[in-house]
Protein backbone atom coordinates (compact mmCIF):
# COMPACT_ATOMS: atom_id res chain seq x y z
CA UNK A 1 0.00 0.00 0.00
CA UNK A 2 1.12 3.66 -0.58
CA UNK A 3 0.20 7.33 0.72
CA UNK A 4 -1.89 7.23 3.91
CA UNK A 5 -1.96 3.78 4.18
CA UNK A 6 -3.60 1.40 7.49
CA UNK A 7 0.26 2.48 9.11
CA UNK A 8 0.05 5.94 8.17
CA UNK A 9 -3.70 6.49 9.21
CA UNK A 10 -2.72 5.13 13.21
CA UNK A 11 0.42 7.12 12.83
CA UNK A 12 -1.37 10.34 12.11
CA UNK A 13 -4.41 9.43 14.54
CA UNK A 14 -2.05 8.94 17.39
CA UNK A 15 0.01 11.90 16.91
CA UNK A 16 -3.64 13.81 16.62
CA UNK A 17 -4.27 12.22 20.19
CA UNK A 18 -1.31 13.15 21.76
CA UNK A 19 -1.90 16.74 20.82
CA UNK A 20 -5.64 16.85 21.66
CA UNK A 21 -4.73 15.16 25.18
CA UNK A 22 -2.34 17.99 25.91
CA UNK A 23 -4.96 20.38 24.68
CA UNK A 24 -7.92 18.94 27.03
CA UNK A 25 -5.54 18.22 30.16
CA UNK A 26 -4.43 22.22 29.72
CA UNK A 27 -8.37 23.17 29.00
CA UNK A 28 -9.26 20.95 32.32
CA UNK A 29 -6.11 22.66 34.61
CA UNK A 30 -7.27 25.87 33.73
CA UNK A 31 -10.88 25.05 34.53
CA UNK A 32 -9.37 24.06 37.63
CA UNK A 33 -7.61 27.22 38.06
CA UNK A 34 -10.44 29.27 37.85
CA UNK A 35 -12.76 27.03 39.94
CA UNK A 36 -10.59 27.40 43.19
CA UNK A 37 -10.50 31.15 42.21
CA UNK A 38 -14.28 31.72 41.80
CA UNK A 39 -14.47 32.42 38.30
CA UNK A 40 -17.58 30.20 38.09
CA UNK A 41 -18.57 31.66 34.49
CA UNK A 42 -15.50 31.06 32.84
CA UNK A 43 -14.84 28.07 34.59
CA UNK A 44 -17.73 26.30 32.60
CA UNK A 45 -16.34 27.13 29.14
CA UNK A 46 -13.18 25.51 29.80
CA UNK A 47 -14.48 22.52 31.69
CA UNK A 48 -16.80 21.93 29.04
CA UNK A 49 -13.61 22.32 26.46
CA UNK A 50 -11.88 19.40 28.14
CA UNK A 51 -14.71 17.75 28.70
CA UNK A 52 -15.10 17.98 24.64
CA UNK A 53 -11.54 17.14 24.06
CA UNK A 54 -11.82 13.57 26.00
CA UNK A 55 -14.94 12.76 23.70
CA UNK A 56 -13.09 13.17 20.77
CA UNK A 57 -10.21 11.69 22.36
CA UNK A 58 -11.97 8.71 22.63
CA UNK A 59 -13.23 8.36 19.57
CA UNK A 60 -9.92 8.93 17.75
CA UNK A 61 -8.07 6.33 19.68
CA UNK A 62 -11.11 4.11 19.39
CA UNK A 63 -10.19 4.49 15.34
CA UNK A 64 -6.01 4.31 15.52
CA UNK A 65 -7.18 1.20 17.00
CA UNK A 66 -9.39 0.00 14.21
CA UNK A 67 -6.88 1.33 11.63
CA UNK A 68 -4.39 -0.63 13.41
CA UNK A 69 -6.32 -3.85 13.83
CA UNK A 70 -6.73 -3.74 9.56
CA UNK A 71 -3.59 -2.67 9.04
CA UNK A 72 -1.70 -5.90 10.86
CA UNK A 73 -4.68 -8.08 10.11
CA UNK A 74 -5.33 -9.18 13.76
CA UNK A 75 -6.28 -8.41 17.28
CA UNK A 76 -3.17 -4.80 17.67
CA UNK A 77 -1.73 -5.92 20.99
CA UNK A 78 1.19 -7.89 20.89
CA UNK A 79 3.50 -5.42 20.36
CA UNK A 80 4.04 -2.83 23.14
CA UNK A 81 3.33 -0.06 20.44
CA UNK A 82 0.29 -1.60 19.82
CA UNK A 83 -0.55 -2.47 23.67
CA UNK A 84 0.07 1.24 24.90
CA UNK A 85 -2.20 2.61 22.36
CA UNK A 86 -4.92 0.25 23.39
CA UNK A 87 -4.24 1.02 26.93
CA UNK A 88 -4.96 4.75 26.36
CA UNK A 89 -7.86 4.31 24.43
CA UNK A 90 -9.20 2.54 27.50
CA UNK A 91 -7.82 5.08 30.03
CA UNK A 92 -9.65 7.61 28.60
CA UNK A 93 -12.64 5.10 27.99
CA UNK A 94 -12.46 4.45 31.98
CA UNK A 95 -12.06 8.59 32.66
CA UNK A 96 -15.42 8.96 31.52
CA UNK A 97 -17.09 5.99 32.62
CA UNK A 98 -16.35 7.28 35.99
CA UNK A 99 -17.38 11.14 35.67
CA UNK A 100 -20.49 9.92 34.17
CA UNK A 101 -20.88 6.79 37.20
CA UNK A 102 -19.69 9.27 40.18
CA UNK A 103 -21.11 12.10 38.91
CA UNK A 104 -21.88 12.79 42.83
CA UNK A 105 -18.74 13.93 43.74
CA UNK A 106 -18.58 17.26 41.50
CA UNK A 107 -21.74 18.85 41.85
CA UNK A 108 -20.24 21.85 43.93
CA UNK A 109 -17.91 24.38 42.05
CA UNK A 110 -15.09 23.50 44.90
CA UNK A 111 -16.15 19.50 43.84
CA UNK A 112 -15.85 20.55 39.93
CA UNK A 113 -12.98 21.90 40.63
CA UNK A 114 -11.06 18.91 41.74
CA UNK A 115 -11.82 16.94 39.45
CA UNK A 116 -11.17 19.43 36.41
CA UNK A 117 -7.59 19.15 38.10
CA UNK A 118 -8.38 14.99 38.07
CA UNK A 119 -9.25 15.53 34.39
CA UNK A 120 -5.56 17.19 33.88
CA UNK A 121 -4.06 14.38 35.23
CA UNK A 122 -5.83 11.99 33.15
CA UNK A 123 -5.50 13.49 29.86
CA UNK A 124 -1.46 14.27 31.08
CA UNK A 125 -0.96 10.27 31.50
CA UNK A 126 -3.05 9.23 28.44
CA UNK A 127 -0.15 11.71 26.56
CA UNK A 128 2.51 10.75 28.05
CA UNK A 129 1.52 6.59 27.28
CA UNK A 130 1.04 7.93 23.42
CA UNK A 131 4.66 9.72 23.70
CA UNK A 132 6.48 6.87 24.69
CA UNK A 133 4.03 5.00 21.87
CA UNK A 134 5.41 7.41 19.22
CA UNK A 135 8.88 6.25 20.26
CA UNK A 136 8.29 2.67 19.57
CA UNK A 137 8.59 0.38 16.67
CA UNK A 138 5.23 0.23 14.56
CA UNK A 139 6.03 -2.66 12.68
CA UNK A 140 3.50 -5.52 12.24
CA UNK A 141 4.46 -8.54 13.69
CA UNK A 142 3.24 -11.90 12.64
CA UNK A 143 0.97 -13.22 15.19
CA UNK A 144 2.57 -16.59 17.03
CA UNK A 145 0.25 -19.94 17.50
CA UNK A 146 0.51 -19.11 21.30
CA UNK A 147 -1.36 -15.55 20.77
CA UNK A 148 -4.28 -17.36 18.78
CA UNK A 149 -6.18 -18.62 21.39
CA UNK A 150 -9.52 -17.83 21.80
CA UNK A 151 -9.04 -16.95 25.68
CA UNK A 152 -6.26 -13.99 24.45
CA UNK A 153 -8.96 -11.73 23.89
CA UNK A 154 -10.93 -11.26 26.77
CA UNK A 155 -7.47 -11.92 28.40
CA UNK A 156 -6.26 -8.57 26.94
CA UNK A 157 -9.38 -6.45 26.98
CA UNK A 158 -9.44 -7.07 30.76
CA UNK A 159 -6.16 -6.44 31.80
CA UNK A 160 -6.81 -3.50 29.81
CA UNK A 161 -9.93 -2.08 31.24
CA UNK A 162 -8.24 -3.42 34.50
CA UNK A 163 -5.21 -1.29 34.60
CA UNK A 164 -6.78 1.44 32.87
CA UNK A 165 -9.52 1.85 35.60
CA UNK A 166 -6.92 0.91 38.46
CA UNK A 167 -4.53 3.44 36.92
CA UNK A 168 -7.68 6.25 37.08
CA UNK A 169 -7.62 5.61 41.24
CA UNK A 170 -4.42 6.35 41.01
CA UNK A 171 -4.89 9.63 39.81
CA UNK A 172 -7.78 10.53 41.71
CA UNK A 173 -4.98 9.21 44.63
CA UNK A 174 -2.46 12.13 43.60
CA UNK A 175 -5.43 14.29 43.41
CA UNK A 176 -6.09 14.07 46.81
CA UNK A 177 -2.57 14.27 47.85
CA UNK A 178 -2.43 17.43 46.33
CA UNK A 179 -5.64 18.92 47.74
CA UNK A 180 -4.47 17.68 51.43
CA UNK A 181 -0.76 19.74 50.54
CA UNK A 182 -2.70 22.51 50.10
CA UNK A 183 -4.82 22.12 52.94
CA UNK A 184 -1.70 21.79 55.25
CA UNK A 185 -0.20 24.42 53.21
CA UNK A 186 -2.95 27.51 54.53
CA UNK A 187 -2.84 25.98 58.31
CA UNK A 188 -6.21 24.01 57.59
CA UNK A 189 -7.86 26.76 56.33
CA UNK A 190 -10.28 25.32 53.81
CA UNK A 191 -13.57 26.02 52.21
CA UNK A 192 -16.36 23.76 53.85
CA UNK A 193 -16.79 21.74 50.54
CA UNK A 194 -13.08 20.83 49.50
CA UNK A 195 -13.70 19.62 53.50
CA UNK A 196 -16.19 17.68 52.45
CA UNK A 197 -14.63 16.48 49.39
CA UNK A 198 -11.66 15.04 51.48
CA UNK A 199 -13.97 13.04 53.63
CA UNK A 200 -15.88 11.43 50.94
CA UNK A 201 -12.82 10.61 48.47
CA UNK A 202 -12.43 7.07 50.47
CA UNK A 203 -15.76 6.17 48.68
CA UNK A 204 -14.84 7.77 45.53
CA UNK A 205 -11.57 5.44 45.06
CA UNK A 206 -12.89 2.67 46.47
CA UNK A 207 -15.96 3.23 44.62
CA UNK A 208 -13.09 2.76 41.31
CA UNK A 209 -11.06 -0.35 42.36
CA UNK A 210 -14.36 -2.15 43.23
CA UNK A 211 -14.85 -1.65 39.09
CA UNK A 212 -11.44 -2.69 37.94
CA UNK A 213 -10.60 -5.08 40.56
CA UNK A 214 -12.84 -7.90 39.17
CA UNK A 215 -11.89 -7.63 35.76
CA UNK A 216 -7.81 -7.67 37.45
CA UNK A 217 -9.20 -10.94 38.59
CA UNK A 218 -11.02 -12.21 35.53
CA UNK A 219 -7.65 -11.19 33.45
CA UNK A 220 -5.34 -13.22 35.69
CA UNK A 221 -7.85 -16.55 35.61
CA UNK A 222 -7.80 -16.27 32.05
CA UNK A 223 -4.31 -15.77 31.04
CA UNK A 224 -4.33 -19.23 33.19
CA UNK A 225 -6.54 -20.80 30.86
CA UNK A 226 -4.75 -19.69 28.34
CA UNK A 227 -1.47 -20.82 29.44
CA UNK A 228 -2.80 -24.33 29.87
CA UNK A 229 -3.70 -24.23 25.96
CA UNK A 230 -0.95 -22.22 24.74
CA UNK A 231 1.67 -23.88 27.15
CA UNK A 232 0.24 -27.06 28.50
CA UNK A 233 0.85 -25.39 32.16
CA UNK A 234 -1.82 -23.18 34.37
CA UNK A 235 0.63 -21.60 35.88
CA UNK A 236 4.52 -21.75 35.09
CA UNK A 237 5.83 -19.39 37.62
CA UNK A 238 7.11 -16.91 34.55
CA UNK A 239 8.71 -13.68 35.66
CA UNK A 240 5.50 -11.41 34.52
CA UNK A 241 3.31 -13.85 35.45
CA UNK A 242 4.65 -13.18 39.14
CA UNK A 243 4.44 -9.61 38.67
CA UNK A 244 0.98 -9.41 37.04
CA UNK A 245 0.38 -11.96 40.84
CA UNK A 246 1.99 -9.29 42.73
CA UNK A 247 -0.14 -6.44 41.54
CA UNK A 248 -3.71 -8.40 42.19
CA UNK A 249 -2.34 -8.95 45.85
CA UNK A 250 -1.86 -5.71 46.31
CA UNK A 251 -4.92 -5.08 45.73
CA UNK A 252 -5.97 -7.79 47.90
CA UNK A 253 -4.52 -6.28 50.39
CA UNK A 254 -6.30 -2.51 49.81
CA UNK A 255 -9.58 -4.47 49.93
CA UNK A 256 -8.91 -6.17 53.24
CA UNK A 257 -7.44 -3.27 55.00
CA UNK A 258 -10.51 -1.14 54.11
CA UNK A 259 -13.26 -3.66 54.14
CA UNK A 260 -11.70 -5.45 57.22
CA UNK A 261 -9.24 -3.63 59.06
CA UNK A 262 -11.16 -0.20 58.31
CA UNK A 263 -8.43 1.77 57.82
CA UNK A 264 -8.79 5.16 56.27
CA UNK A 265 -7.11 8.19 54.92
CA UNK A 266 -3.08 8.63 53.72
CA UNK A 267 -1.88 4.92 54.74
CA UNK A 268 -4.86 3.25 52.76
CA UNK A 269 -4.55 5.71 49.60
CA UNK A 270 -0.37 4.79 49.66
CA UNK A 271 -1.08 1.17 49.15
CA UNK A 272 -3.26 1.98 45.64
CA UNK A 273 -0.24 3.99 44.57
CA UNK A 274 1.91 1.50 45.38
CA UNK A 275 -0.31 -1.22 43.44
CA UNK A 276 -0.34 1.84 40.33
CA UNK A 277 3.36 1.60 40.58
CA UNK A 278 3.09 -2.47 40.33
CA UNK A 279 1.38 -2.65 36.94
CA UNK A 280 3.28 -0.14 35.86
CA UNK A 281 6.68 -2.40 36.62
CA UNK A 282 4.21 -5.35 35.16
CA UNK A 283 3.13 -3.65 32.39
CA UNK A 284 5.89 -0.81 31.04
CA UNK A 285 9.03 -1.34 32.78
CA UNK A 286 9.34 -5.24 32.84
CA UNK A 287 10.47 -5.28 29.14
CA UNK A 288 13.85 -3.57 30.77
CA UNK A 289 13.93 -5.79 33.27
CA UNK A 290 16.92 -8.54 32.96
CA UNK A 291 13.93 -11.11 33.57
CA UNK A 292 11.82 -10.49 30.90
CA UNK A 293 14.66 -11.72 28.06
CA UNK A 294 13.78 -15.22 29.32
CA UNK A 295 9.78 -14.60 29.82
CA UNK A 296 6.85 -16.15 27.40
CA UNK A 297 4.69 -12.76 27.66
CA UNK A 298 7.71 -10.28 26.61
CA UNK A 299 5.87 -8.02 24.23
CA UNK A 300 7.09 -7.79 20.54
CA UNK A 301 8.83 -4.58 19.19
Amino acid sequence: MSGMDGGSVTAFLVLVSFWLALAAGLAAAIASLLGFLGKEKTLKKFSLASLSGMWILQVLLAGAVGTRWLEVGHQPWQTLYEVLLLVSAFLVFSYLLVRFALREFRSTRISAAIFDFFTALTAATTALLLFIGMGKDDSASVLPPALKSYWMAPHVVAYTFAYATLAIACVAVVTWWVVSFLQKARGGRISEETARWLGDFDRFAYAIVAVGFPFLTAALLMGSLWGQGAWGSYWGWDSKEVAALISWIIYVIYLHLRLVARWRGGKLYSVLFIGALSIAVCFLLFSYLPASFSSLHKYAG
